[in-house]
């Protein structure tokens, strides 16, 4: 899974870093900001360039039928539902 991925990730470049002089403690963590940042890079990408829906680029709230956007409110009140 994507779990096994990012470790995998981490660790082969783990090596080369310790081969540029890094030690093991540094290079493993400085590894570990790889994923992460590829993360981000991509999440951005997706934003930018994906359709929110099939028929639209961007979702629009008056495809739904309301007139506004939901507020704050809106979502406490979800919140207050047991459900």
């Amino acid at each position: 899974g994507g779990g096994v991925a990012q470790i995998f990730i981490v660790w082969c470049l783990c090596k080369p870093f310790q081969a540029m002089g890094m030690g093991v403690d540094l290079a493993w963590r400085v590894s570990m900001f790889f994923p992460a940042v590829l993360l981000l890079i991509i999440a951005v990408v997706m934003k930018k360039t994906c359709w929110d829906t099939p028929t639209a680029q961007r979702f629009d709230v008056s495809a739904t039928g309301k007139t506004s956007k939901a507020s704050m409110w809106d979502y406490l009140e979800c919140l207050k539902d047991p459900r």
